[in-house]
């Protein structure tokens, strides 16, 4: 496991961000309704004005018919009608018994001349690279967006149940960044679930893209042709990183996190979170999403193994842990704490470390005692990139979890 010499949080523009008053927030109840999974209130939220402009967001919560548990769980989403999110968060009600609330419109977008999520972002940073102004980066309006959307939250919540809440924040791509973030500055957050945002330790990530590709991923390409990344290695580039990248907070971060990524996402590279995994703190699991990219397209998948988190979260369901050894390239042993079900391996092969169109396969690991399991590999021509999925399950419904991805040696 690679350990790399980052700089130590030395800079507190995020958290001076977020504590500022600001006295544009407010919070206000447009309606209810009666659903299945018990009764979904509709609210809106202007949680700050952010240079010269107010954000104003929609949000949806979902309180199940027998709720009086002080969790909840937070999906922080984009633009769009977030009908798709809103099914997710009810699931995740029917499925936990746990209020859920759907947080959308971070960001607020297009701003400054119709820029919309990357762009947007690679304008702000380049803004606080140039001018120096310390609340130019994206991330902090959109943190401080969550942080205002759990004050409303917990207001709401005590007077319908008594009790405030603590929080499972979760969201994708950008407000899984978001996710992080807020974890790291507000202790109402007990729980954390980024979804592909495979990116932490931002300057060593950006490198081995480099070295597996070649070149930046093309999916990065609002910041690379702006110069952006070439700005990381000057004192206002490693500023901004102290601000932004989630690694530089790791002590700050020992909740439990459950990291979901697509093997397939042309984002990162395959073993990008083999560059910071290792270094978080506390409890800590993955869940990787075979042949899903950036859209994550197996939602069953990652609707069970959330919902199982956030059952461990809240005490009620331990989540398992698991530990494999690599026996050269040719075999992998899986140990679980809890009982499994079963493990499946999943592997897929590239003839150089670019696995972003590769397909995966999936074959059964033998089960070599009540916890352990074992599978044997043979050979291949190029490498292999593959992990360990045991299946497990949380009362009324089955979950899956991932090992890290281990990439075997060139074979010729």
């Amino acid at each position: 496991m690679a350990h790399f010499p980052v700089p130590k949080l030395v800079n507190t523009y995020l958290s001076e961000y977020i504590e500022k008053t600001d006295r544009s927030c407010r919070w206000e109840l447009l309606g209810s309704k009666e659903v299945v999974e018990g009764t979904l209130y509709e609210v809106e939220l202007i949680s700050q004005t952010w240079h010269n402009i107010d954000w104003k967001h929609r949000i949806r919560i979902v309180v199940p018919k027998k709720a009086d548990r002080p969790d909840a769980i937070m999906m922080v989403t984009g633009s769009g009608d977030g009908n798709e999110e809103l099914y997710f968060c009810k699931e995740l009600s029917r499925l936990t018994g746990m209020v859920s609330a759907v947080l959308h419109d971070v960001p607020n977008q297009p701003l400054f001349g119709n820029l919309y999520e990357d762009a947007l972002m690679a304008y702000t940073f380049a803004m606080f690279i140039e001018s120096g102004q310390q609340d130019w980066p994206l991330l902090f309006p959109m943190v401080k967006s969550v942080v205002k959307a759990m004050d409303g939250l917990d207001c709401f919540l005590e007077g319908l149940i008594g009790k405030k809440a603590s929080y499972i924040v979760t969201g994708a791509s950008k407000r899984g960044w978001t996710s992080w973030l807020t974890a790291a500055v507000d202790g109402r957050v007990k729980g954390v679930a980024p979804m592909v945002y495979d990116n932490l330790n931002i300057p060593f990530q950006m490198r081995h893209q480099i070295e597996c590709y070649g070149s930046y991923s093309e999916q990065i390409s609002d910041y690379t042709k702006i110069g952006l990344l070439e700005k990381l290695d000057t004192e206002a580039g490693k500023s901004l990183m102290e601000a932004i990248d989630p690694y530089v907070y790791r002590e700050k971060l020992g909740l439990p996190k459950l990291i979901i990524n697509g093997t397939n996402d042309r984002f990162w590279t395959i073993d990008s979170l083999n560059l910071y995994y290792g270094d978080l703190l506390g409890e800590k699991s993955v869940l990787y999403v075979p042949n899903s990219g950036h859209a994550l397209e197996d939602r069953r998948r990652v609707l069970n193994s959330l919902a199982a988190f956030a059952l461990g979260v809240s005490g009620r369901s331990p989540m398992p842990d698991i530990r494999t050894k690599c026996i050269g390239d040719s075999e992998i042993e899986v140990e679980t704490s809890n009982k499994s079900l079963h493990c499946d391996v999943w592997f897929a092969t590239s003839m150089d470390m670019d696995f972003r169109d590769s397909r995966w396969v999936s074959a059964p690991a033998e089960r070599v005692s009540e916890d352990t399991y074992r599978y044997c590999f043979i050979p291949v021509n190029g490498r292999r990139a593959f992990f360990a999925e045991p299946c497990f399950t949380a009362g009324k419904f089955n979950f899956t979890l991932s090992s890290q991805i281990y990439i075997s040696k060139s074979q010729h």
